[in-house]
């Protein structure tokens, strides 16, 4: 064999041993079970403490200042691994913390956790309602944005009262910041939720800006509950008001951002029941002689599923035109007094007039955009439904 053959074997050997080392894995890697993975965080007022209550107010302890109290929720390093005849554990741990940052709060848990914390998991961030009355969300999300472990995917909610609690797991086994995360998986069932508000969404809004709407999400007899939308203003990034389900179901109409549900009613005295099968709304605007105007047109198809009134009767086109126009009726009933609210309460367009504004006018929109929620509050809005009945489900 040659020199020069025995030098290419060589070489060849040696370039295969940099391959193997190289991709031999990460170099800097940790095992799950060294580690504090935490999938949920709650952001509250904090709770006054005894001192403060005998005093009558916050601020007044010498040299304490409390912005929020932060709650987060770790998974537990074994969750997933109950194997047969082990006993019941809880999957997750809850740990609260007050300070007057977020980023030093979260580093603090560093000093009482023997396993470092990291926030590449974090499914979701609910904020208290009275914390988004005094901070706009500009302020709450500024380190989550920043934070590159942080997935832009993390979930964004209010809930009407103590965030914390929508984080108790209430006796279930379940992770309770997954069980928020999932219930949005069931807007094909109902228009009383909103389609999935992200971080990287709110980003967009508040850059804008533009008012918009988070699913409101509270703790009700023992549970978890979805329960209607905050108004946020979009000047001052927080909470205007609220929205109950009804409404907020009347918005899902208004926007046509709904993947099913149904339309609840009566006639002669006796409830009626209209599942949505498909549904198309357009908002169109107007500009004349100075006033701004809308016309909401709303085209929606379904399915009769009860009919309580006369539950065995054959349905003939007298009675379909009186249901379809009970199902209407209710629709631009539903529909006008969501805008009321939005217009007379909270003068605030969080459902994106505006954006078809600026389709349409998008010269006129440059002087309207700055004042725009005002112009909104004093636009008058006419409602337009065509509500079909194209099934009556099986016979019995």
């Amino acid at each position: 064999m040659s020199v020069k053959t025995r030098g290419n074997r060589m070489w060849r050997f040696l370039l295969c041993c940099v391959l193997l080392a190289v991709q031999s894995g990460c170099w800097s890697q940790h095992e799950i079970e060294s580690l504090s993975m935490y999938v949920g965080i709650a952001l509250d007022l904090p709770e006054q403490s005894p001192l403060e209550k005998e005093l009558g107010r916050k601020g007044t302890v010498p040299g304490r200042q409390e912005i929020l109290t932060l709650t987060m929720q770790i998974v537990s390093p074994q969750a997933g691994r109950k194997g047969e005849g082990q006993t019941t554990f809880r999957q997750y741990i809850n740990v609260k913390s007050t300070g007057d940052s977020i980023f030093k709060t979260l580093r603090e848990f560093a000093l009482t956790r023997e396993r470092p914390i990291i926030a590449h998991h974090l499914k979701v961030i609910v904020i208290g309602d009275k914390l988004i009355r005094k901070y706009g969300l500009d302020q709450l999300l500024n380190m989550f944005l920043k934070d590159n472990d942080i997935r832009p995917s993390t979930l964004i909610f209010v809930s009407k009262g103590n965030a914390a609690e929508t984080l108790a797991g209430h006796g279930s086994e379940d992770i309770p910041s997954f069980r928020v995360a999932g219930l949005l998986r069931n807007r094909f069932r109902n228009m009383k939720i909103l389609p999935p508000v992200t971080l990287i969404k709110v980003q967009g809004k508040m850059v804008q800006p533009s008012s918009f709407l988070l699913q409101n999400v509270v703790s009700a007899d023992n549970d978890l509950k979805l329960s209607g939308a905050a108004v946020i203003d979009g000047k001052t990034l927080k909470l205007r008001g609220f929205l109950n389900e009804d409404e907020l179901g009347a918005v899902s109409i208004i926007t046509s951002e709904t993947r099913g549900g149904y339309i609840k009613t009566s006639i002669d005295g006796q409830p009626l029941t209209y599942e949505v099968t498909s549904i198309k709304s357009k908002i169109k605007p107007h500009y004349e002689k100075g006033a701004v105007s809308f016309a909401i047109d709303v085209q929606t198809k379904g399915r009769l599923m009860e009919d309580w009134a006369e539950p065995d009767k054959p349905l003939t086109n007298t009675r379909r035109n009186e249901l379809e126009e009970a199902v209407k009726r209710e629709i631009t009933q539903s529909v006008g007094k969501t805008m009321r609210k939005l217009q007379q309460d909270y003068r605030t367009d969080a459902v994106g007039f505006g954006k078809r504004m600026e389709i349409v006018y998008p010269k006129l929109w440059k002087t309207l955009k700055k004042d725009w929620d005002e112009t909104f509050a004093e636009a008058d809005v006419e409602v337009n439904v065509n509500a079909e009945i194209v099934d009556i489900g099986s016979s019995m």
